[in-house]
Parts: C-alpha cells; structure tokens; sequence
C-alpha cells in the first residue's frame, strides 16, 4: 500500500490561494490534484446523479465562457459543490 501524503484542510481554493500568497508555505499545496481532491472530500455524500451533474453546472453557472483554464474550472467545480450542498441543506431543512 502506497502512502498519500496529507494534504492541508482548506475549507476553499480562494482558502488555499490566500495562504499560498502570504508564504503559508503552501504553494506547492495547491495543485490542481490537491484541488480536485480537495473538492471530491466536499462532494462525499452526494448523489451519482449530482455527481454527474456537477461538472456541467460548474461550467453554466460559475464559468460562463467557451473556454477556461484548469484552474478557473477547478474553482468553478468547488463552487458548484458548495452550491449543490447549500441546496441539498435548504431543502433538508425546509
């Protein structure tokens, strides 16, 4: 069994970007695996279907150009999470 190496708790990319910025010491942190990962933690629990969903609704909703770089489209995934988990709750809730 290989080891991952752990990755640090950002609650966001834009979380992330500011420690990279600050020298937290983080900038090798933020890749484009470490994001991806880290918005595949945010997404457990979720439907197949709302799995399924999120890359389209991250490109509709937060994109919103014909072409972006990864990274733009890793935070617009992370923001689609965190939009289809504030849905889920208000309608859990209400």
């Amino acid at each position: 069994m290989t080891s991952v190496a752990a990755l640090p708790p950002f609650g966001s990319f834009e979380e992330a970007q500011r420690g990279a910025a600050a020298g937290g010491g983080t900038a090798g942190a933020v890749t484009s695996a470490a994001m991806l990962l880290s918005a595949a933690g945010r997404a457990e629990g979720l439907s197949g279907r709302a799995l399924r969903k999120l890359p389209f609704q991250a490109h509709a909703f937060f994109v919103q150009k014909p072409r972006a770089s990864e990274y733009e489209f890793l935070v617009a995934l992370d923001k689609a999470v965190a939009k289809e988990l504030a849905c889920r709750d208000e309608l859990e809730s209400g």
